[in-house]
């Protein structure tokens, strides 16, 4: 047997519909199926279903069925085996007892019955009223619909079913329209009032992920509103935007989600507002606080030197795509990027170094012993975090600052003797570094300073020194016998600058002191050095004087000075 949604049964008085199998009489929210006598003064003998009848279990379902007008002799329903019964009521009738389970289980879900349940069945309830009349409009009446104040109201919540008023199935067969009834309260849920979010800048508008931001809203009669309209604003100190600035409708919790979109700013604090018809609500904050690194940038972009002992302090400033400094504790990578020789002899004090008020710094280190690290090597440093990358200028080793200007000490230590039938002498200097590094291209300056206006000269005032870092100069003295000479070579640190910034010779005799990187220091056996200041020079003299008659061994003017005890 089966009855369509919306129908009636009408039974005459006395009768009794006993179902051998299935009755397939199920309504819907809306349009139940209606068991009820055809004279509103008499009764009938009610509805038995045999599920298990023949042999044959069906089980069976039966939805959104009213059945009353039943006599005081009979028991309004009767099942016999296995059933679920869902959103029934049974209601105005005259036996005191609604249901009779005799065998199998039911499951009775989301109803109201007027009455007790009996039998040696089982019965599972979920959501049903037993012996309830107190939440019909008028029960004496007939009118089995739902007071405002029902507790029946939007209890079930399966979704299974959905009134039509499109709120969650209310219990028993008729359901409570709530499309009247105006929005009474607003709540945001997220953020919810009172909470400080920390949120990455990532959500901004620029960006365009955004945020999921979530608002409730209640009725009058308390329950969830399904058709708000809600109109959404910013309440923060700095002002996001909406995906959507008004909605309409909500799920069948009352609930609303739209995306906001934050300001970008570290630090800002975003909150939302909303407005349905005059219930309005505020939410929480969201703060702005760093997003993943992004960028990269390393201060040290002026070129750079430093000694094969020495030191460098690098710092990088890392920042997330929107230009903030990133957080506390992100990785900086560091790395030594050769640029002229094979990176030997540099190392950093760190590989990974991490970010304190979005900087991070890393120590670069020289040290020649047992590798090929030599003047002129060039380097930079990198610094990677996230997706941003950077390099600093270039570094390159540069020659020592404690330099010695030295001549061979057969020129320096005795007093040599000239023959006068020579009058010329081959003098020498070189130039080195406290690691034996030849300073090449660097002006050594020359000058008579004893025998001075007696006839003599000098080949040139000054000479530039060569790849072994020699400077030379030819004497020619007078021919008077006991005449007394003293050569003077010197150096500035100006013609030092000048050589180790690549000008070879050129721009001599500069005034100009060394231009030292931040933090440098140059060390040998534990001492420290110091860039001479404009004002100091190095320098040596060589003595000698014209004999008549010298020793043979003195009168070579092309012996080999290249060997000296420095």
């Amino acid at each position: 047997m089966t009855v369509e949604p919306g129908a009636t049964i009408y039974f005459d008085p006395g009768v009794t519909l006993t179902v051998d199998g299935v009755l397939g009489a199920s309504g819907e929210a809306g349009d139940p199926v209606t068991f009820q006598s055809t004279d509103p003064d008499s009764s009938y003998g009610g509805v038995i279903i045999n599920t298990g009848s023949g042999g044959r279990d069906h089980g069976g379902s039966y939805y959104y069925m009213i059945i009353q007008d039943v006599g005081a002799a009979f028991i309004p329903l009767t099942i016999n085996g296995d059933a679920t019964i869902e959103h029934v009521t049974i209601s105005g009738n005259d036996n005191s007892t609604s249901l009779e389970v005799n065998s199998g289980t039911v499951e009775l879900n989301y109803s109201i019955l007027e009455g007790s349940t009996s039998g040696s069945g089982t019965l599972n309830e979920t959501g049903s009223f037993i012996s309830s009349t107190d939440q019909f409009v008028n029960y004496s009446n007939g009118d089995f619909t739902l007071l405002s104040t029902a507790a029946a109201i939007d209890l079930d919540t399966t979704e299974n079913w959905i009134d039509p008023d499109y709120t969650y199935a209310d219990a028993g067969s008729f359901y409570h329209d709530q499309t009247g009834y105006i929005s009474d309260i607003a709540v945001v849920l997220y953020p919810a009032f009172g909470d400080t979010i920390s949120v990455n800048p990532d959500t901004g508008s620029v960006v365009g992920s955004g945020l999921d931001v979530e608002v409730q809203v209640f009725n009058t009669i308390g329950h969830y509103m399904t058709n708000p309209t809600i109109q959404w604003g910013s309440a923060g100190n700095q002002h996001g935007t909406f995906a959507s600035e008004t909605t309409y409708g909500a799920n069948l919790s009352g609930k609303v989600s739209n995306t906001f979109y934050t300001t970008t700013v570290t630090h800002d604090l975003n909150s939302i507002s909303v407005d349905e018809s005059g219930a309005t609500a505020q939410g929480g904050y969201f703060k702005i606080v760093p997003g993943n690194p992004d960028s990269v940038w390393i201060n040290e972009q002026t070129d750079m030197t430093i000694t094969q002992l020495g030191s460098l302090v690098f710092e990088a400033n890392i920042f997330d795509q929107f230009d903030n400094f990133v957080a506390d504790n992100e990785i900086v990578a560091w790395d030594i990027v050769p640029v002229v020789g094979s990176g030997d002899g540099f190392s950093l004090d760190n590989s990974t170094t991490s970010t304190q008020g979005g900087l991070a710094n890393v120590t670069l280190n020289t040290d020649p012993t047992g590798n090929s690290l030599a003047v002129g090597d060039q380097v930079s440093i990198s610094a990677t975090s996230g997706t941003g990358t950077h390099q600093s200028a270039v570094i390159t080793i540069m020659p020592d600052d404690i330099f010695n200007l030295a001549m061979p000490t057969e020129l320096t230590e005795t007093q040599i003797d000239l023959s006068a039938d020579v009058a010329t002498i081959y003098i020498e200097a070189a130039l080195i570094d406290t690691f034996d590094n030849p300073l090449v291209g660097v002006e050594v300056n020359w000058e008579v300073v004893t025998g001075n206006g007696t006839g003599e000269s000098l080949s040139v005032t000054s000479s530039i020194t060569n790849v072994n870092g020699i400077a030379f100069v030819d004497l020619t003295t007078s021919v008077v016998s006991g005449s007394d000479y003293t050569v003077h070579g010197w150096v500035t640190d100006g013609a030092l600058l000048s050589a180790v910034m690549g000008t070879n010779g050129q721009n001599r005799n500069l005034n100009t002191p060394f231009q030292q990187p931040a933090f440098y220091t140059s060390r040998k056996n534990g001492l420290s050095g110091k860039t001479p200041t404009f004002s100091e020079i190095q320098s040596v003299s060589t003595p000698l004087r014209i004999l008549n008659n010298p020793p043979a061994e003195n009168d070579d003017s092309n012996r080999d000075h290249s060997v000296y005890g420095l």
